[in-house]
């Protein structure tokens, strides 16, 4: 059940460092944490960075990958595999990039009003290998990046590295907050881009035109 899933992550996360600030963004329904998703930014700058119209993001604790609606997920897929230098998909459906983490771009998702960063680390998994005894890296990485299976966008435990996860079954809320001692951004709240994702310039003209 998803709220015990959840009741072991609050438990571990307790004996992390003190946070040093606190965002809540999640309010809780009957089965999921979910929020709205207003936006998603690619590399920190304005021309990276897009509205979603109508979306949800839900913690999935179930799952470890973020999972992008059908309908955003060839856009997300492929701007994240334009900062590799190559890639292969596996007989079992994985992609595997050949990069470093360092080399990719770090991104962010504007929940319920707050950009909260998704790390390189967070969708891409280091593939390793027995040698000897020893766990060693192969060089290359699993893009934990999924199609969902439904209309909403679902954050898996990755995304949580690096911040103090309080889930606060009383008031139905959850907070992030960037440990001190970790790489994340802090979680500020922010605006909704202007451009919206999967909104061509012609369409946009076409509009302007029609409202004017």
């Amino acid at each position: 059940h998803h709220l015990q899933a959840l009741w072991t992550l609050v438990t571990m996360e307790q004996t992390a460092q003190s946070p040093v600030k606190k965002a809540q963004l999640f309010n809780s329904n009957e089965y999921y944490w979910t929020a709205p998703l207003d936006g998603i930014r690619f590399g920190g700058t304005v021309s990276g960075s897009y509205a979603l119209n109508g979306a949800e993001v839900s913690i999935d604790t179930g799952r470890q990958c973020l999972y992008v609606p059908s309908e955003n997920y060839e856009f997300i897929y492929n701007t994240l595999l334009d900062y590799s230098t190559g890639y292969y998909n596996t007989a079992d459906g994985e992609t595997v990039v050949d990069v470093v983490t360092s080399e990719h771009v770090e991104s962010a998702a504007l929940v319920n009003g707050y950009w909260v960063e998704i790390a390189p680390n967070d969708y891409l998994n280091t593939v390793t290998t027995e040698y000897n005894g020893a766990t060693r890296s192969t060089g290359v990485c699993r893009l934990c990046v999924k199609e969902s299976w439904d209309k909403k966008w679902h954050m898996g435990t990755s995304a949580l590295v690096g911040y103090y996860t309080e889930f606060d079954f009383h008031n139905t809320q959850v907070s992030f907050t960037r440990l001190s001692a970790g790489t994340k951004l802090e979680v500020v709240a922010g605006t909704r881009p202007d451009r919206v994702l999967g909104l061509s310039i012609f369409t946009f003209v076409v509009l302007s035109s029609a409202i004017a």
